[in-house]
């Protein structure tokens, strides 16, 4: 299955995700679709990335998607989640990607959060 399977079928093929990137650790973009394809950076990637390790600076600037801010609501190590009005942005840390999912007021915040972690998990379950 290639990356862009995954984004169409895993996620946006859900309907619990209007949007969704998978890439790697450094920003570099592996595949995109939906309501993010072409407008999130491989900058702002590396930087959400980087806020897994300490996502204090995201408390207060909140974080950028596709040149949008969104207010930061939390993150663990390895899901952070981000809001913008009513809808928000699920994204996973992986051994080797990380999974964005964005999703609208229409959808409500778990369904979305629910299948982007268990796509992360899945990747992680086959060293990715």
């Amino acid at each position: 299955m290639s990356w862009k399977d995954y984004v169409d079928n895993n996620l946006l093929g859900t309907g619990t995700c209007t949007g969704a990137v998978i890439a790697g650790h450094d920003g570099s973009i592996w595949a995109e679709g939906g309501d993010v394809a072409g407008k999130v950076t491989q900058t702002e990637l590396a930087r959400i990335s980087n806020g897994f390790a300490d996502p204090t600076p995201f408390q207060a600037e909140g974080l950028r998607i596709g040149g949008e801010r969104y207010v930061f609501l939390n993150a663990d190590g390895v899901v952070m989640r981000a809001k913008k009005g009513a809808a928000g942005a699920i994204i996973v840390k992986t051994t080797q990607a990380i999974i964005l999912a964005t999703y609208n007021e229409a959808i409500q915040p778990g369904q979305c959060s629910n299948v982007v972690e268990k796509l992360g998990d899945y990747l992680k379950s086959v060293g990715y």
